[in-house]
């Protein structure tokens, strides 16, 4: 019996040890989970937004950002409540987080909510399902943010991007029509300057007479280059410059270009050189736009060629397309200045480079009308090693290659 007793009592001190030791663990695995629920009320009752768990949609619970966005309770968003606070503009937007998500679906929506005193706030709202695997019920839980600040500032932004973008297209609208009321009168002065220049109704008597003509007429030549520049520039920034593309064979004209800068190249005793390969390239492109590229390239290069100088025009075939490229041995410019070259009136801010005419007008219309083509336009240049500029014509602009004896 004693033995029986013994072994008894051992059995009684291991089970109540088993006891005390599941009931700690039990203990442990609450105190776990308390700790656990005090965080998340935590975490959601100071979260800057508003998070609320709705079920048959009802607020099963909802955080303190509710009372401090917007002052509310939250019988007053229950059963589609919400949409009582939504501005008039905004209840379609809002619609979209009516009903019941599936599980892991998302809804989202952006829309004007109204504060207790009236005002209203922007929020920005997403909206997800989530199942409950214990009972089986669906849930919502949704995340609405206060974006008053951030959304003011971006209409701030488009307000000021459309007071721009109207300026702007009035300022095209006012250079479109000074330039075409300069160009009656211009027309008459050329017409007539080149009458006494030419001496079409007899002699004038006097040869100053003639070189003042001649003076007038060049004036007027440049001064009609300048209009047709604002001109395009003014189509190009309302979209109303439309190409006519046609087969195009570079190489007349090429030819035709270079020889037309000849007689100023030939005034600053610059050469000007072709260099182009054997099998000659048809482009698709418009004629008139791509011969006012290359004159304003070739022009260019030769103005700021010193006498001596070296003006070079060469094509090129490639896998990619066809690259038409205008090299000089002139003034060329850092490679910082390379940018400013290429804004609108921009002038290379050196002493050499000042003394040579010029709107700062071609080379950023060049490169407009070469992108107009699908084209790409690069510069490469250096101080005193001159400048090197390539418009590259992509693969589907090249129509044909043909060998030239």
């Amino acid at each position: 019996m004693a033995v029986l007793a013994a072994i008894l009592c051992i059995a009684l001190l291991g089970a109540g040890g088993m006891l005390v030791f599941l009931l700690r663990e039990k203990n442990a695995v609450i105190a776990m989970h308390k700790k656990k629920l005090a965080q998340f009320r935590v975490m959601a009752e100071e979260a800057s937004d508003i998070i609320m768990l709705f079920e048959n949609n009802r607020v099963v619970c909802a955080s303190s950002g509710l009372e401090r966005i917007l002052k509310c309770k939250p019988e007053d968003i229950e059963d589609g409540g919400y949409l009582n606070l939504v501005h008039p503009d905004d209840l379609a937007e809002a619609q979209k987080l009516r009903g019941q998500p599936k599980p892991g679906e998302i809804w989202t929506a952006t829309y004007r909510g109204q504060h207790a005193d009236g005002h209203y706030v922007w929020l920005e709202a997403s909206t997800r399902g989530a199942l409950d695997k214990s009972t089986g019920a669906l849930h919502e839980i949704t995340v609405t943010r206060d974006i008053t600040e951030r959304k003011e500032h971006e209409l701030k932004m488009r307000a000021a991007q459309e007071r721009a973008e109207a300026a702007n297209r009035a300022k095209s609208q006012f250079l479109a029509t000074m330039s075409h009321e300069l160009r009656t009168p211009l027309n008459a002065i050329l017409g007539f300057s080149d009458i006494l220049k030419t001496e079409q109704f007899g002699a004038i008597g006097n040869t100053r007479y003639r070189e003042y003509a001649a003076a007038i007429n060049d004036s007027g030549q440049h001064l009609l280059g300048l209009i047709n520049d604002i001109l395009d520039i003014s189509k190009l920034d309302t979209g109303k410059l439309e190409l006519h593309p046609e087969p195009i064979e570079l190489r007349p004209l090429i030819v035709e270009c270079a020889r037309y800068v000849e007689p100023l190249a030939a005034k600053t005793g610059v050469r000007v050189q072709i260099d182009l390969e054997t099998p000659a390239c048809t482009l698709q492109a418009d004629r008139r736009r791509l011969r006012q590229m290359l004159l304003n390239l070739l022009s260019n290069a030769v103005k700021f060629t010193p006498e001596g100088g070296e003006v070079r025009i060469s094509t090129r075939r490639s896998a990619v397309g066809v690259s038409l490229t205008v090299a000089d041995t002139g003034i060329g410019m850092d490679e910082a200045a390379i940018p400013k070259a290429f804004e609108r009136f921009g002038q290379i801010d050196s002493s050499l480079s000042r003394k040579y005419e010029g709107t700062g007008l071609g080379l950023p219309l060049t490169k407009q009308l070469a992108e107009l083509h699908g084209a790409t336009l690069a510069m490469q240049s250096k101080p005193g090693a001159g400048t090197t500029v390539t418009i590259l014509f992509p693969e589907e602009s090249v129509l044909a290659s043909r060998h030239v004896a």
